[in-house]
């Protein structure tokens, strides 16, 4: 299944449904391009190309690679060429023999039924699905095996780096028919390591409209509880933390970011009391929010602290303890509060906390 063309600010360009990022390059490259999945998919040794220059060349092979992560099976590759011919040779370098690579693509075709049951949803749950399916499913690997960069590493071992899930994201969308891209730049580990490394993500669309998501980070934040701090981000907000490299769609609308579709906002923190005594009431022991128009110190957790403190003492008896796991660069705070177990209300209400 292949991805809408899109193109420009956020709009989608009516067409014959062409990759992204096949869509980006001039139509000699198109030929070499269409002519190097056709060879590459039969597992030619050899295949016939117009002459390119080597720059040429190697962005139109990462552009395949990006449009077709179920081409797992091939990321390096020799080329021959005179000065006085027309066309050259170029020879993929295969990581597996031709059975194994169709076993193992018949091994992810197979597990992508595990979105069977997502088919009848909207595009937005859809996305929402593969997310959460992802967080519960796998998880990062530190270890940085050799399978980790791909997709069939992910859907083999059930682990994967940012890579192998980005790629295992945009197939299962694909799978469901919602136009995904995967992203390369560099990002700063949201786990509160400073240094900016090479990544991966996903951009989305969404009712016509493009959002970044990172599943790989919100699958390494310090809760292990699903997070949703880069559910559909604009530009904005993913270059608190991203570089973009690639030419990708613009991002600047927040109707389907997930914080902000669930109420999960607090424009500043004079407005936070109302949002906690919101989810206390509840009966929720576990409060997330994104704080906006604030600067992020330690005084600032402290604050937020003691407001949470205050707020859940104004609705029960007893003594509590709130502790924050948050993510400073997203501005992204999950209260947890801990009571002695005295858990009548103060307020009018009648009901309990179940």
């Amino acid at each position: 299944m292949m991805l809408n063309k899109l193109f420009g600010s956020n709009k989608i360009i009516p067409s014959n449904h062409e990759p992204y990022f096949r869509s980006l390059l001039s139509a000699n490259h198109k030929t070499v391009y269409d002519t190097l999945v056709t060879g590459i998919k039969a597992c030619q040794d050899k295949i016939q190309i117009a002459n390119t220059a080597k720059k040429d060349l190697l962005a139109i092979f990462v552009s395949i690679l990006k449009d077709y992560p179920i081409i797992f099976y091939t990321t390096k590759y020799q080329w021959t060429t005179t000065t006085s011919s027309p066309t050259m040779l170029f020879e993929p370098e295969y990581l597996y023999d031709k059975n194994t690579i169709k076993k193992y693509t018949d091994t992810i075709q197979n597990y992508l039924k595990n979105f069977d049951r997502a088919k009848n949803m909207n595009d937005y749950e859809k996305e929402l699905f593969v997310h959460d399916y992802c967080l519960k499913n796998f998880t990062y690997d530190y270890n940085f095996s050799e399978s980790s960069y791909s997709a069939h590493g992910l859907v083999l071992y059930k682990t994967a780096v940012c890579e192998g899930i980005a790629e295992f994201t945009k197939l299962a969308l694909d799978y469901l028919g919602v136009p995904c891209l995967v992203v390369y730049g560099r990002g700063t580990d949201p786990t509160g390591k400073s240094k900016t490394e090479s990544h991966a993500w996903n951009i989305v669309e969404i009712g016509g409209k493009t959002y970044h998501l990172d599943v790989t980070y919100d699958m390494t934040t310090k809760d292990k509880r699903n997070r949703y701090d880069y559910f559909n981000l604009t530009d904005t907000d993913i270059k608190k933390d991203h570089i973009i490299e690639d030419k990708v769609p613009t991002c600047n609308t927040t109707t389907d970011n997930y914080l902000s579709k669930n109420n999960m906002i607090v424009n500043k923190l004079s407005e936070l009391d109302a949002h906690l005594t919101k989810h206390l009431r509840t009966g929720n022991k576990t409060v997330m929010f994104k704080l906006l128009n604030e600067r992020f110190s330690n005084k600032l957790v402290d604050n937020i602290l003691e407001i949470a403190t205050q707020t859940y003492l104004n609705i029960y008896k007893g003594s509590v303890s709130a502790s924050a796991i948050y993510n400073s660069n997203q501005m992204v705070f999950e209260i947890e509060f801990k009571d002695s177990g005295n858990r009548y209300l103060k307020s009018s209400s009648n009901s309990k906390i179940e």
